[in-house]
């Protein structure tokens, strides 16, 4: 395998924690955040999330009928400069307005349960104070436009469903992109039950077989976004005007994230968690001025530091996510998964990775490297894996720079075939070394 670049692009890494309010007047609301990989919370709808109560837009409206193409709020002449500035003017805004009414037809919607298992249709009925927040949906609109995959019954009852839209959407991007790119490919049929590859593609006059995966949210990154969710009121409870506060967990608390047995403690004990700083805050705040660091016994403790500016703000690093190594193991299970789906093919397989943004791609590699050298028969089939940092935000689909893996110096077909597929230049150490 070749040695990789440092890293597969910039962003905030998945093994980082918590999160960071800041205010330099009285906050009125707060944003929710959106994790890695992850999925997107819908605010057309009041429903409950991991105890959260989310209220809708007053201004948006639920159409029973299934009918919302019909006054499709993104369409509207009143969001057209913002959507322009996002690089959504409407001739391409009026393409991916297009596909989504093909795939959320008023019947589907009403076959829907939004409140629980609606996936991207839900952004159909909000955001209309984010127009921003709708663009990751525009894409898949843009890309349904592209390849017309209604043959595919799989892959489109999959972009339906909430718990399976984003990962079905990058299998739909890497389509369209394969399509928009002029290569000879062809789209695989699903025979279930069995598993299959997702396409064929010629590179250098030879057939492979491709397979597209994405790292969905672990259980650790499931339990972040629990605390992170359920403390938003409690970050900005615990600050005090004109300093940083800083939510530091215990050296026994930093590592229960990492166990199934400490992801359910940390669940059962989040409420006694944030009570505790919660009266190590007011303590801090009865003080004639704020100490540097309290004391929360076991669970940690809550430190200060006065800001030059005199904004006030606060950090959460209570329950951090997956470490690199941790991130570059689900990597390697992701790969050996796609090798699997190949067996029975003659062909070389591809497995293309979507890894965690941020992930860096030194630790993946070093993974992979280490997994081929203890198993090397597992890896007879594999031509070359493409790792790509990718994760769905509110600004649409995040690409890092991919990076091939293999045990020679890819060709050019292969690293077009990398840089095609997420529309971004590859980096290829081989070359700069």
């Amino acid at each position: 395998m070749c040695d990789p670049p440092e890293d597969t692009g910039g962003g905030s890494g998945s093994g980082g924690g918590g999160g960071s309010l800041r205010r330099v007047a009285p906050i009125k609301t707060l944003a929710i955040r959106l994790r890695t990989g992850v999925r997107q919370i819908a605010m057309a709808l009041p429903h409950r999330l991991h105890g959260v109560e989310l209220q809708p837009d007053p201004n948006d409206k639920f159409f029973g009928d299934g009918n919302w193409a019909e006054n499709a709020w993104f369409m509207e002449t009143a969001f057209d400069a913002e959507f322009e500035r996002l690089g959504w003017g409407r001739p391409r805004r009026e393409r991916a307005f297009r596909g989504l009414a093909q795939l959320f037809t008023p019947e589907e919607v009403q076959r829907i349960d939004v409140r629980w298992r609606g996936g991207l249709v839900l952004d159909l009925m909000g955001h209309r104070r984010w127009p921003h927040l709708v663009v990751p949906l525009l894409e898949v609109g843009l890309d349904i436009d592209e390849v017309q995959p209604w043959e595919d019954t799989g892959l489109v009852t999959r972009l339906r469903l909430r718990e399976s839209a984003h990962l079905a959407a990058f299998e739909l991007r890497s389509w369209a992109n394969l399509k928009r790119s002029g290569l000879h490919f062809e789209r695989i049929r699903e025979k279930p039950p069995s598993k299959t590859p997702d396409f064929r593609v010629q590179l250098d006059g030879r057939w492979f077989v491709v397979e597209c995966k994405v790292c969905d949210v672990s259980e650790a990154e499931d339990v972040s976004e629990e605390w992170w969710l359920g403390s938003v009121p409690f970050r900005a409870d615990v600050m005090i005007d004109g300093y940083d506060a800083a939510i530091q967990p215990s050296n026994e608390y930093a590592l229960l994230n990492r166990t199934a047995a400490g992801r359910t403690r940390l669940r059962a004990e989040m409420d006694l968690i944030r009570a505790a700083f919660m009266r190590a805050a007011a303590q801090a705040r009865a003080a004639p001025s704020p100490p540097a660091s309290v004391e929360v016994p076991p669970f940690g403790r809550l430190s200060y530091r006065k800001t030059a500016d005199g904004s006030t703000g606060s950090e959460d690093y209570f329950v951090a996510s997956l470490t690199p190594e941790q991130e570059a193991t689900r990597v390697r299970r992701q790969v050996r998964d796609a090798l699997d789906q190949m067996k029975g093919y003659s062909e070389p397989g591809v497995p293309v990775i979507a890894a965690p943004y941020g992930l860096p791609a030194a630790v993946a590699v070093v993974e992979l490297r280490a997994d081929r050298e203890r198993e090397p028969s597992a890896y007879a089939q594999c031509g070359f894996i493409v790792l790509v940092g990718y994760e769905t935000t509110s600004g649409g689909d995040r690409h890092a720079v991919p990076v091939i893996v293999s045990e020679k110096p890819p060709s050019e077909a292969q690293t077009r075939f990398a840089r095609d597929l997420v529309r971004r230049e590859v980096r290829n150490p081989w070359a700069e070394e």
